[in-house]
């Protein structure tokens, strides 16, 4: 990959973050319509939240294929020229994925997968997508958490320095070492980078005979208690969360509160995996729950 000269920092660019479309047909031959619910992707909001913190001059779009089709991101590709495009693959999204790389990098624009898929398979992306590719789509993967890698990127600090990356060397491909920071450290979650308003609507719409459901997902906590520093974890899991991390049950109740108080929510899912791994951040989080609003 062909080293930036220049930096980036303080630079007013675009930045287009994307979850690939899936169509409905594909989940109808799975039978999988029936209690789908689309909810704004966390790992964009995240992302997203960070960059408005510190780079407030960024012109940021989240492009969400649960609600968009194809088409309309194509086109809103084409038109926006963004500078920087960030794409988190699923297994059922791949394929519009590499399809949404292709034209984001028709356009001028750096492209940036991410997410579970992206992470497992990243040095194989980047032989067969990236710059050295007859496919060149792709010129970077991130894994694990991709704040901090993704803002450094763009800003243009040198690959070798930005942790979480995987990119092709001059000589090989390079997989840079994995950071897992602290949680605490990283914004409150900025719903208005989308709205929710619209993930609202289209579940009435669907389901117009069931309850009316505002539904919003958090994240209390990342990792897994089995992948310590002595532990890689189940040999057999590709889980790129890292050891546990909790965030402070103050900020979530914020979180919550924030929500329950912009959209009226009524139901919210926290996408965790061991919520009762740490007792006392638990009962500390139970306490808290009896003082604020609850959905």
């Amino acid at each position: 990959m062909k080293k930036r000269e220049t930096n980036n920092a303080g630079k007013e660019y675009k930045v287009f973050l994307v979850e690939p479309p899936i169509s409905v047909q594909e989940y109808e031959i799975n039978n999988e319509t029936k209690y789908t619910i689309w909810l704004p992707p966390l790992w964009a909001i995240s992302i997203g939240t960070f960059f408005r913190k510190k780079t407030p001059r960024t012109h940021l779009k989240i492009l969400d294929g649960q609600l968009l089709s194809f088409s309309n991101i194509k086109k809103q590709i084409i038109k926006g020229k963004p500078d920087f495009v960030g794409i988190s693959p699923k297994h059922k999204t791949y394929q519009r994925a590499l399809r949404l790389a292709r034209i984001s990098k028709q356009t001028g624009a750096k492209v940036i997968l991410g997410g579970l898929y992206a992470d497992s398979l990243a040095k194989e992306i980047i032989k067969n997508r990236g710059p050295r590719s007859s496919d060149y789509c792709v010129d970077l993967v991130v894994k694990g958490d991709g704040e901090r890698a993704f803002l450094g990127y763009c800003e243009g600090q040198p690959l070798k320095q930005i942790n979480n990356l995987v990119y092709q060397g001059e000589h090989e491909i390079k997989e840079n070492p994995i950071d897992f920071p602290d949680l605490n450290n990283l914004p409150v979650l900025n719903f208005n980078l989308v709205n929710p308003n619209n993930y609202f609507q289209d579940y009435q719409k669907r389901y117009p005979s069931l309850k009316r459901r505002t539904m919003l997902r958090i994240y209390t906590q990342k990792g897994c208690a089995w992948r310590r520093a002595n532990k890689r974890g189940c040999i057999y899991c590709s889980f790129s969360g890292g050891p546990i991390r909790l965030r402070n049950p103050r900020t979530i109740w914020r979180e919550i509160n924030n929500a329950i108080e912009e959209y009226s929510v009524n139901t919210i899912s926290d996408i965790s995996d061991m919520a009762f791994e740490d007792k006392k951040w638990f009962n500390e989080f139970y306490r808290l729950a009896l003082k604020n609003k609850n959905p």
